[in-house]
């Protein structure tokens, strides 16, 4: 438990082989009779308001506010038996899971969705969420596999209670076979998307972009590397201090996230090539107040004779690495409902810069200065 601040941050450790710091000025230890108490009805019972009210009257201090060990150990709750407390536990838990569901349904109420559309939602939703839970997962894993086992060879034996068979290995087996099969049902519901009014706020497109970056960078993926330009020499001899946009940011988000997985998926055919690379550049038009996003990969060419009209009809399907034919309409329709445009262009074709990229997908946005 902490001694500083209100919340004890409770927290239950398995006693292991391994040796355990904590600083004892900020952290007390207890041995808890499980004979007598059960650890998740005691976590939750330290969570309640009427023992953080017991703590904030015995706090003292101004800038660090702290509590002493003997104040601790005069805190009280309230402690039924052994059966009731499991009792608690298990309805805390029922609770939960009904509030999710009702709050799964104000929100499906609330987007006006009938039920005949709820798996559409669902997919569009959470897709680019579950591409972060995936690359988040991977990281955790690469992780403990790299840097902690090879210290702490026992860690993936360690168990939540001796009673129990399942192991932190097991865990992670279970999350990964989970992860996939969600993956796989989202990537498999009906491909209807539901283009709801934009929810428009005036943003930092430049920084919009870079954290999008960091974001994509982060996620895990060995498949490429990304990089962003923003012309900032540019930018400078300008006098530009900020590039506004009107726009949804979720809504961008996520035609980024669909440029991103096409070429994941049909540039890159999801193989690893050291070569793989995503570039993101920026061009200015401060005469038209325009600016345009370019994502350009260096993976496999659209193919041949391949025209725009072909790549924003809905259904519109292409080639050997074809697509569900959704993608091109949904990022059109987004780019016309925040009075842009986008277009593509075939590095490799007459129109193309001479360089190692091959596809380059342009998004054009009305922009505000900052000068």
């Amino acid at each position: 438990m902490s001694s500083i601040q209100t919340d004890l941050k409770p927290t239950a450790f398995i006693k292991t082989d391994s040796k355990i710091y904590y600083p004892p000025n900020f952290i007390m230890a207890c041995i808890v009779d499980s004979t007598k108490i059960n650890l998740d009805y005691l976590v939750l019972e330290l969570h309640k308001e009427y023992v953080i009210n017991q703590i904030k009257a015995k706090r003292i201090g101004t800038a660090i506010q702290r509590v002493s060990r003997k104040d601790l150990l005069e805190i009280k709750i309230v402690l039924p038996n052994l059966e009731e407390q499991l009792n608690k536990v298990k309805i805390y838990g029922t609770s939960i899971i009904i509030q999710q569901q009702d709050d799964f349904k104000k929100l499906v109420e609330n987007y006006g969705i009938d039920v005949a559309d709820e798996n559409s939602f669902l997919r569009h939703q959470i897709a680019g969420s579950l591409k972060n839970v995936r690359g988040t997962f991977n990281a955790i894993k690469q992780i403990i596999n790299e840097q902690i086992v090879p210290k702490l060879p026992e860690t993936l034996d360690l168990k939540r209670s001796p009673k129990l068979e399942t192991t932190l290995f097991d865990y992670l087996n279970i999350l990964e076979r989970d992860i996939t099969n969600i993956n796989k049902s989202v990537n498999f519901v009906g491909q209807e998307i539901d283009l709801t009014e934009l929810k428009v706020s005036e943003f930092k497109m430049l920084d919009f972009l870079t954290n999008y970056v960091i974001e994509v960078a982060n996620r895990g993926s060995n498949l490429f590397k990304i990089y962003l330009d923003v012309d900032e020499h540019l930018l400078i001899e300008k006098q530009v201090k900020g590039i506004f946009v009107n726009g949804d940011k979720e809504f961008l988000r996520r035609i980024f996230n669909n440029i991103i997985e096409n070429a994941e998926k049909h540039g890159f055919n999801n193989s690893i090539n050291p070569e793989n690379k995503i570039e993101i550049h920026i061009h200015y038009d401060f005469d038209d107040l325009e600016i345009q996003v370019n994502f350009s990969n260096s993976g496999n060419p659209l193919p041949e004779d391949y025209s725009h009209e072909a790549f924003i009809r809905k259904g519109s399907k292409t080639g050997k690495n074809a697509g569900d034919g959704v993608g091109g309409w949904f990022i059109n329709e987004v780019m016309k409902l925040h009075n842009g445009k986008f277009g593509f262009t075939d590095e490799t074709g007459s129109e193309g810069i001479f360089s190692d990229m091959i596809t380059t997908m342009e998004l054009t946005f009305p922009i505000e200065l900052k000068l």
